[in-house]
């Protein structure tokens, strides 16, 4: 009984947060912190609202309010921590425009944010 728990503690020490797809519009950037504020629509098992994310330093610098943006996040633990960025251009409207193709920001696993 003592060898499972010997073995079975690694392995959940590997294991990620509970990962979703999150679409949202990015609210405000907090560059002295590496956060924005993101409001999300409704996920698998938590209601449409605000969450502060933390978004990888080295790609930061492209994030901007108005900004729609499509990632993963890792709601294990507050504050979320986004990977697999992708973002929208907004136009003067803060709106998508079809014209716009998604642009891929980087594949991050969170650690370096």
């Amino acid at each position: 009984m003592l060898a499972c728990l010997f073995f079975a503690l690694p392995a959940a020490a590997e294991q990620h947060g509970y990962l979703v797809s999150v679409v949202g519009r990015v609210l405000s950037v907090d560059r002295a912190h590496g956060t924005i504020l993101l409001r999300h629509g409704m996920l698998e098992t938590t209601p449409a609202g605000r969450e502060v994310c933390v978004v990888p330093r080295k790609l930061l610098r492209y994030f901007r309010p108005g900004m729609d943006l499509t990632a993963t996040a890792d709601t294990s633990r507050r504050p979320w921590r986004l990977r697999e960025v992708q973002h929208f251009h907004a136009d003067g409207n803060d709106r998508p425009t079809r014209a716009t193709a998604r642009v891929a920001l980087g594949v991050s696993n969170g650690d370096d944010a």
